[in-house]
């Protein structure tokens, strides 16, 4: 992994390239994969993000996923993200359910980014995952239920990174379900 990611304009378009650091300080668009991993109870991967993180240290995350390396796709991210944070390596039921724009922390204006965001099924335990510890110190599924119960409670969400497109992804997240547990 490179310490340099691709600047795209605002129709996500590559413009340049910088490292990682001064773009988020600078504010320039780039671009993102987040993938939610489903297990067939419909229940939802989270992780707890290892103390040693520069961005949101110990707190729950709802998808696996990070920036595109230069020259890389969107699944070719998500791909890559899967394998290295969680030991994911099969990709037969990765869906694209969305993109968004925008700013995901309001907390940081300058962090502007296109999100490509996907599913995938795995039907593997938790304790056959495995996380990277540098990134990861805990893994477990949450219902999807209890997810959309945490969205809406403002201390529960505190320990959590994100949520700010979960309502547009929502209704993408149920039909994936559905489409698998069917």
């Amino acid at each position: 992994m490179s310490d340099f990611i691709e600047i795209v304009n605002q129709n996500d378009e590559v413009i340049g390239k910088k490292r990682k650091d001064l773009v988020h300080k600078d504010g320039d668009w780039h671009r993102v994969a987040h993938v939610w991993v489903i297990n067939p109870k419909g229940e939802i991967l989270c992780h707890r993000r290892a103390d040693i993180k520069k961005m949101f240290p110990s707190l729950w995350d709802v998808i696996i996923g990070g920036h595109l390396d230069i020259g890389e796709t969107y699944e070719e991210a998500a791909k890559r993200e899967l394998e290295e944070e969680v030991g994911i390596d099969d990709y037969d039921s990765l869906v694209e359910i969305g993109k968004w724009k925008g700013i995901p922390n309001p907390n940081q204006p300058q962090n502007k980014e296109f999100i490509k965001i996907f599913a995938i099924r795995c039907d593997r335990g938790v304790e056959t995952l495995k996380p990277k510890r540098d990134e990861i110190s805990q893994l477990k599924f949450i219902k999807l239920k209890e997810i959309e119960e945490i969205s809406k409670d403002e201390k529960r969400r505190k320990k959590f990174v994100s949520f700010v497109y979960f309502n547009e992804i929502l209704p993408e997240l149920k039909k994936f379900i559905r489409k698998f547990n069917s």
